[in-house]
């Protein structure tokens, strides 16, 4: 679902969460906006694998990587058996690379991945488990992507982008590996408890395009 933080009450308290607009202020500067967001959950037992990609272009525009970060939030935990992320640390480095639409029979959006990359795990990747309220900030030129879920229950999470308009301030470790994983950001069992008071037909927004 895009634009979530526009639709949900509690998504758009979670785009403003003390911890995680501090960790995206050191980052990028004080003057911040919110690019996009999205809703994205991945459902029990269904074909749902994220193919490499950079959260930071699509075939309409690019983010220039010094006035932007990619912020990526755990609704419910994200573990490497129900679909966290993969990361490549220090592949930002390489800039935005040539990409295309992903070919999937899936039932949902078509992600736009990196050319000539096979949709599977790389020798050189890093699993990104994040505990629910627990986020981590990327450069949006970093390679990352996902698994399927084969666990019992839904995992949900909200990557999002943020941007400002002038150079950053930014952490050594982000800028060395393009990615930074920060505490965990919201109450746990507040958070979820917003999440499923959402009605049925929007809980059931499962197939929708990841960033």
């Amino acid at each position: 679902m895009l634009d979530a933080h526009l639709r949900f009450e509690w998504a758009a308290h979670a785009v403003r969460a003390p911890g995680l607009l501090a960790a995206v202020q050191e980052t990028i500067g004080e003057a911040v906006a919110v690019e996009n967001t999205f809703l994205l959950i991945k459902w029990p037992g269904r074909e749902f694998r994220v193919p490499w990609h950079q959260d930071g272009t699509n075939r309409r525009m690019q983010l220039d990587p010094a006035r932007s970060v990619a912020a990526w939030l755990a609704i419910t935990d994200a573990t490497s058996a129900n679909g966290c992320l993969q990361v490549i640390p220090g592949s930002h480095t390489s800039g935005y690379l040539g990409n295309d639409r992903e070919t999937s029979s899936a039932r949902r959006g078509r992600t736009l991945g990196v050319q000539g990359m096979p949709n599977g795990p790389h020798d050189h990747g890093l699993w990104l488990p994040l505990d629910a309220g627990q986020a981590c900030l990327m450069d949006v030129r970093l390679l990352h992507r996902s698994d399927s879920n084969t666990t019992a229950g839904a995992r949900i999470g909200r990557p999002g982008a943020h941007r400002r308009g002038r150079r950053p301030r930014s952490a050594r470790q982000q800028e060395r590996r393009g990615v930074q994983r920060l505490p965990v950001l919201l109450p746990r069992r507040g958070h979820r408890r917003a999440v499923h008071r959402a009605p049925a037909r929007q809980r059931r927004a499962a197939a929708l395009a990841p960033r």
